[in-house]
């Protein structure tokens, strides 16, 4: 595998000018890969590793636009994909949406972290409350919070404790976050739920918005950035099993 990398290396530096002597125009330099975002992996028509298949079932295409003689930071990145079966084609930058990820799994993840840490560290604090008297006038499962807030009270006072505690550490970290993403859009639907209807708000409230952007912090796969996730899969067992890249990113 690293002499095909040496190769097409070798192979490309004859059409850049200044490098090995080549002479080829001064063009900017373009690499295609197809990105499953399961995994964050391109397909292997460039020598990267990646599940099999995935990608080119999915068809989202990327496209590496570097113009010669500039860093890497400043490289942009063309994708194509269809959305609801409309293409879609635009380019972002690597460095921009690098740092608006990490800066959003952060805030995020603090923000889930200390509504639960709050919770854990209040004696008194108990989900009954909220299910039993907080419930606005006119939602239509209020027989279910009744019911939960009656009998299950004991079991869903420290799921929300950890769960919000847990799942906001996860994220600060970057530790498991598509599996800890799921679990905290999961409270967050329950909660938006729960609260409606809104009163400064027409079926989308910020619970909602929380769920989107858990969605994305997943389906970008933001642990990778600056988190332990990029360190873990380097680790042999998830080289191993790649399946375990679906709980990891």
């Amino acid at each position: 595998m690293r002499r095909y990398h040496e190769s097409a290396l070798q192979s490309l530096s004859a059409f850049l000018p200044g490098e090995n002597g080549g002479d080829g125009p001064a063009v900017a330099s373009v690499d295609e890969r197809r990105v499953s975002p399961f995994d964050g992996t391109v397909s292997p028509e460039r020598g990267v590793s990646s599940l099999p298949n995935r990608s080119q079932r999915l068809g989202i295409t990327t496209r590496l636009i570097r113009p010669l003689g500039q860093r890497r930071c400043m490289a942009t990145r063309e994708l194509e994909s269809k959305v609801f079966g409309w293409d879609v084609e635009f380019t972002y930058s690597e460095t921009w949406i690098g740092y608006a990820l990490f800066g959003l799994r952060l805030i995020m993840g603090w923000t889930l972290f200390y509504a639960g840490i709050t919770k854990v560290v209040d004696p008194e604090w108990s989900v009954r409350g909220f299910l039993l008297y907080g419930i606005p006038d006119g939602n239509p499962l209020t027989g279910l919070w009744t019911a939960m807030g009656n009998d299950w009270a004991w079991l869903l006072t420290p799921l929300n404790q950890l769960g919000l505690t847990l799942v906001g550490l996860a994220l600060i970290l970057g530790l498991f976050v598509r599996f800890s993403a799921f679990w905290g859009a999961t409270m967050m639907l329950f909660y938006w739920m729960a609260s409606y209807p809104f009163d400064n708000a027409l079926l989308i409230d910020y619970h909602m918005v929380y769920v989107f952007l858990l969605f994305g912090l997943g389906a970008f796969g933001a642990g990778r950035i600056l988190g332990l996730d990029a360190r873990i899969e380097q680790l042999d067992i998830v080289e191993q099993y790649p399946q375990l890249r679906l709980f990891l990113g």
